[in-house]
């Protein structure tokens, strides 16, 4: 496990930056409906805290306690909350 900056501007380029460190899993509370697909293009799976899971150290007890939800094409729907637009990236 480790922690990164983030300093990208959009989640598509979230998402080419977690590709490009070698990421496999990340945890998320909303993400945009074309980051969420390029994470999936990606084999970069995708793992859901509750709302009401603000501290870090709740969601790293619920990782560990395997209570996270892994986003799956019926479930994606409960992380997504834009229509983020990745056409400008390669």
């Amino acid at each position: 496990m480790s922690f990164e900056r983030n300093t990208k501007k959009s989640g598509c380029e979230v998402v080419e930056w977690l590709y490009n460190l070698g990421i496999k899993k990340t945890i998320l509370q909303f993400i945009g409906k074309n980051p969420l697909s390029r994470l999936s293009v990606m084999n970069i799976d995708c793992f859901c805290i509750k709302e009401n899971t603000t501290k870090l150290v709740d969601v790293l007890n619920n990782l560990n306690q395997n209570n996270l939800t892994k986003i799956v094409s019926k479930n994606k729907n409960m992380v997504i909350n834009d229509e983020s637009d990745c056409s400008n990236i390669n």
